[in-house]
């Protein structure tokens, strides 16, 4: 039973050499069965930059301390969380971490130390791994993080897994020199001796068991916390083999398969030759596993074999769902086969069977033939099942339109570029031909506009976000003015502000669809666009800008015209003289004002008595007087006399 202790007892007589031995054996159980470096979800920790220092979104950071003392909190006032840290930009192995966000002393952000995410690093094609070299984040062979995906381009991020806890992986070691002290340099290799992991690297003399080992000597390593500690000599390789299994391994102790060898230091077991392995726990194998095995009492049994993958990278094959179902609806899944599986997990974890596996999707995540998919071995159901599925082409984007876009819902437009990929889950920029505008969003769309367009996994479409689009409708002011009554009569207007889109470029004609009595120039108007004809039409005429007009006579006459609305009516030729304030351009010109009650105002004046006289008019209508009208029936906009001076 192990020594309970308690805080002042002296602990160093009890590490023991059995107990590092058994503290080794729990790790190396905890490795086999997947407990090691499989973090479920990332581990974040909040953070603050050191005075002075500001970061980017997936870079490096070094944990330095906490950002505020243990001893300044009071219990009254927490400024940070207890367990916020303060990191710099030196690099150091072991206390580094990946920030999620843009960074400064008084711009937090999260920082992942375990787990997956993006991060910004050295990378040369081929490596593995991701660690700390030379005060930056460099890739390589070995390393704290696995690199998951590697960066598309220099500059962007890669897709890694930081693993927490301790780091424990087997290697092959051939010394480069005698191991007659507390290391030795030695060339580090895989386990099936394959690859060579590094040049020269100390081995450390564990536990000082090793010390009788010369040049050339090999033996089997384990690597923790990137330190090297041998664990079996050569002399325990002298009668092992390395070995392919050629048929499945059960997992229960004392289970038999047959194995090809490949590597043997037993002189009576050549390479090639066919031996039985006798399984010494619980581990299943499969057919192509690679493995080591060591003679006792004359029976080869198992020392280590290489698992399925517990993380590897998947291409799928078909879709995870039906697309375009019948009611409408996304079908329930079907079976995800796949073309491709990669490990993403090392060695004893790392075999991929030579019968690629169907996928199992319990999270029910929606992916297309060709996307990439993340996947996890479960080894109590013996399933693939997808983590994560990353898009070969993006399901959203943006387009900029070639040509004016059609009008009418479920118009389909083809005269456009695709130019970004817009979604945050990556993939490629989509190759797309046709888009469907289901909202009528795009009815004013011209040439250059963009817009958002996303694809419909129940009808398999390209279906339109949100489009830059010239306003539908706008306010601005009349060039030239016209004369009511005609629908068909068009004049120019200038834009002046949009409600609902872009500013219409230089003046528009507009048609006076609605008749509108008269449009005099400088008069505010709302103009709306009709996309069935199309063509801009007045909507209305903002009669606030109108008023009245202080006039000087200059000639009177009564108009005798059966013909005329204005029949019977007296006529002033006058010249404005203080026109409104926002129609200043009418001032000291010309213009006509009727009086509609002869004599009312004027009085009985004869029409030579009343030149040279002021006056005030306003703008109005008035029933029709002309002999073939009918009650109802209004003169155009006109000038009326509302006042006249005195003699």
């Amino acid at each position: 039973m192990a020594r309970v202790v308690k805080a002042g007892d002296d602990i160093r007589k009890g590490i023991t050499a059995s107990w590092f031995n058994e503290q080794n054996k729990r790790r190396t159980q905890a490795k086999s069965n997947g407990l090691v470096h499989i973090p479920e979800n990332p581990v974040k920790v909040d953070c603050v930059a050191n005075t002075g220092l500001t970061f980017s979104r997936f870079q490096a950071a070094n944990i330095v301390g906490p950002a505020i003392p243990y001893e300044d909190f009071d219990g009254d006032a927490v400024q940070y969380s207890t367990s916020r840290v303060k990191v710099n930009s030196t690099l150091v192995v072991d206390k580094w971490g990946i920030l999620q966000g843009p960074c400064t002393q008084d711009n937090p952000s999260k920082l992942v130390v375990s787990g997956v995410t993006w991060a910004l690093f050295n990378y040369t094609s081929g490596h593995t791994h991701v660690d700390v070299v030379s005060g930056a984040l460099t890739s390589g062979t070995s390393g704290k993080a696995i690199i998951l995906s590697p960066p598309e381009s220099p500059g962007l991020p890669g897709l890694i897994l930081i693993r927490g806890g301790v780091e424990v992986d087997h290697f092959l070691f051939t010394l480069l020199e005698d191991m007659d002290g507390a290391d030795a340099a030695a060339e580090i290799r895989s386990m099936d001796d394959t690859t060579q992991i590094k040049a020269s690297a100390d081995v450390k003399n564990t536990l000082g068991d090793f010390g009788h080992l010369v040049t050339g000597n090999r033996g089997i390593c384990v690597k923790v916390d990137d330190v090297y500690y041998a664990v079996h000599p050569e002399e325990v390789l002298s009668n092992g083999v390395v070995f392919t299994l050629t048929a499945n391994l059960a997992g229960t102790v004392s289970a038999t398969a047959t194995a090809t060898v490949t590597v043997s230091g037993d002189p009576n077991t050549p390479v090639s030759s066919t031996i039985t392995v006798y399984n010494t726990g619980t581990k299943t194998a499969y057919t192509g596993a690679v493995g080591w095995a060591v003679k006792i009492n004359g029976v080869w049994w198992l020392a280590e074999i290489n698992q399925y993958a517990l993380l590897s990278v998947a291409t799928l094959s078909i879709n995870t769902h039906v697309i375009s179902a019948p009611d409408g609806k996304i079908a329930n899944q079907q079976t995800v086969t796949i073309s491709a599986l990669v490990a993403i997990s090392s060695y004893p974890e790392s075999f991929i069977p030579g019968t690629l596996p169907t996928l199992a999707n319990p999270r029910n995540l929606i992916g297309l033939s060709g996307d990439k998919a993340t996947v996890a071995y479960n080894r109590t159901n013996d399933t693939w099942e997808i983590l994560e599925l990353r898009p070969a082409n993006s399901r959203l984007a943006k387009i900029k339109l070639t040509a004016n876009w059609p009008y009418g819902i479920d118009a389909t437009a083809t005269s456009f570029t695709v130019i970004s990929n817009e979604s945050e889950v990556g993939g490629e920029i989509p190759t797309i031909s046709t888009v469907k505008d289901i909202n009528s969003l795009a009815m004013n769309a011209k040439t250059d506009d963009t817009g958002i367009v996303r694809f419909n996994y129940v009808t398999a479409a390209w279906e339109l976000v949100s489009i830059t689009h010239t306003a539908t409708i706008f306010r601005g002011t009349i060039t030239t003015g016209f004369t009511g009554g005609d629908t068909s009569t068009t004049f120019d207007v200038t834009p002046e502000f949009p409600y609902n889109g872009l500013i219409p470029s230089g003046d528009q004609t507009v048609k006076n669809t609605f008749g509108m009595l008269q449009g005099n120039a400088a008069q505010k108007v709302i103009v709306i666009w009709n996309p069935m004809i199309p063509q801009w039409e007045i909507l209305e005429i903002l009669n606030e800008f109108n008023g009245d007009i202080e006039f000087l006579v200059t000639a009177v006459t009564t108009v005798s015209d059966t013909d005329s609305p204005y029949d019977g009516m007296r006529k002033f030729t006058v010249d404005i003289i203080a026109p409104p304030c926002n129609r200043k351009d009418l001032h000291l010109t010309e213009a006509t004002v009727y009086e509609h009650d002869p004599q009312c105002l004027a009085s009985d004046e004869t029409d030579a008595a009343l030149v040279g006289r002021k006056g005030t008019a306003g703008e109005g209508v008035f029933q029709d007087q002309s002999s073939g009208a009918s009650p109802g029936d209004l003169t155009p906009c006109h000038w009326y006399l509302k006042g006249i001076c005195c003699p």
